[in-house]
C-alpha cells in the first residue's frame, strides 16, 4: 500500500473511531476527574512491536473548542507530513510546519490540532520498552538524545518535556521518517528491526540538524555515557545478572558501577535488577498462562512466595490479580 492510499484510509477510520460515543464518554470522564486524559499504548502494538503509527485526525477542523490536554504511556514523535500543526502546552504553544518533528516524553500534557482538512500529521508511538532494551544501546554515542530518554526513564533531575526539531525540509530526514511509516504500513518480513534501525538513523540526523541550528559542538564522551549501555545490559540479562559480570563486561570495578548507578538513577544495582524482573513478569502475566512458580523462575526469582511479596509491594496487588485485570482488559 502506498502512503497516499494509507492516509485516506486511516483518516476515514480514525474519524469514525473518534466519533464513537463510548470514546467521547471515556475522555470526558477522565477529564472530569483529573483535568486531562491519558492515552495508553496497550492495544496499539501487535505482538513483538515496539513502534506504532497513527494519523492525527479531528472531527472538526478547525476545532470549535480547544482540544483537551492529554499525555501518554509512551514517547511520542509528531511528524508533520503536510501542512501545519499547532501543539498546545499548558503555558505556550508551538506551530509545526511541513517536515517538522516534535519529540515528547510521556508525562508532558499537550493538545495538538490541525487547522485545515488538507493538513496531515503522523503520530509515531515509541514504547518505553524500546528504550530500555535495544534503542538505548543504539543511541549510546548520541549523548543529546540518549540523555533525553534516559533522564525520563530513570527519573533523573533534568528531564525535558519535549524537543522541537524544525527540519527545514531536510530530504534525508523526510525519507527516513516516511521509510519508517512505510515499514509499519506494509509489515514485510523483518519490519520491526528495520523500523528500529530507521529510528536510530532518524535520531542521528535530527541530532546533527539540531547541533547545526544551535551551534553546538560535539560533546566529549564522558564516563556517564556508558550508562545507557549498562542499563540495557542489566535489563537484557536481569534473570541472572551479577555485579561481577557487569565488571567484566564494562571494565569498571563493581564498587564504581554501584556508585554510578546509584548516583544517576537513584536506585541500587539490586533495585534495578528487581525492577526489570518485575517488568518482564508483567509482560508474561499479560501474555501467557504460566503458573506463578514457572513465571517467577523464568524472570529470575527462585522463590515464588518472595516474587509475590515484591510484586505486591511495587504494584499494590498480587500477580494473580494483575493477570486477571490485564487479561480482562484485553477481552474488552
Amino acid at each position: 500500500m502506498n502512503l497516499d492510499m494509507y492516509i485516506q484510509k486511516e483518516i476515514q477510520r480514525t474519524q469514525q473511531y473518534n466519533s464513537k460515543n463510548s470514546l467521547k464518554t471515556w475522555i470526558h470522564n477522565q477529564v472530569s476527574q483529573s483535568g486531562f486524559y491519558v492515552v495508553p499504548i496497550e492495544g496499539m502494538l501487535k505482538e513483538g512491536e515496539t513502534i506504532s503509527v497513527l494519523i492525527h485526525s479531528q472531527d472538526e477542523v478547525p476545532p470549535k473548542q480547544l482540544p483537551y490536554f492529554h499525555n501518554h504511556t509512551y514517547f511520542e514523535l509528531i511528524y508533520v507530513y503536510h501542512g501545519t500543526c499547532i501543539n498546545r502546552f499548558q503555558d505556550h504553544e508551538i506551530e509545526l510546519h511541513q517536515g517538522d518533528i516534535l519529540l515528547l516524553n510521556p508525562n508532558v500534557l499537550h493538545a495538538p490540532y490541525i487547522m485545515e482538512p488538507t493538513d496531515c500529521v503522523f503520530n509515531v508511538m515509541l514504547s518505553k520498552k524500546l528504550f530500555e532494551t535495544s534503542m538505548m544501546s543504539l543511541l549510546s554515542d548520541n549523548k543529546f538524545l540518549s540523555e533525553f530518554f534516559f533522564n525520563y526513564l530513570y527519573q533523573m533531575n533534568q528531564t525535558r518535556d519535549y524537543i522541537y526539531f524544525p527540519t527545514h525540509h531536510n530530504p534525508s530526514i523526510d525519507e527516513t521518517v516516511t521509510g519508517i511509516i512505510y515499514e509499519y504500513i506494509n509489515k514485510q518480513p523483518f519490519y520491526i528491526k528495520i523500523m528500529e534501525s530507521g529510528l536510530s538513523m532518524l535520531f542521528g540526523l535530527l541530532t546533527r540538524q539540531y547541533a547545526f541550528d544551535h551551534h553546538i559542538e560535539e560533546h566529549i564522551r564522558s564516563k556517564t555515557a556508558v550508562l545507557p549501555d549498562m542499563i540495557a545490559y542489566i535489563n537484557e540479562h536481569c534473570k541472572d545478572i551479577t555485579l561481577n559480570e557487569l565488571e567484566q563486561q564494562f571494565s569498571y570495578s563493581s564498587s564504581y558501577i554501584s556508585k554510578l548507578l546509584k548516583k544517576h538513577t537513584g536506585q541500587s544495582f539490586s533495585d534495578l535488577v528487581c525492577k526489570f524482573r518485575l517488568d518482564h513478569a508483567c509482560e508474561l502475566l499479560q501474555n501467557t498462562n504460566l503458573s506463578m512458580s514457572e513465571l517467577s523462575e523464568l524472570v529470575g526469582f527462585s522463590d515464588s512466595h518472595y516474587f509475590n511479596k515484591v510484586f505486591k509491594k511495587r504494584f499494590g496487588i498480587a500477580p494473580s490479580q494483575y493477570r486477571k485485570g490485564m487479561q480482562g482488559q484485553n477481552e474488552n
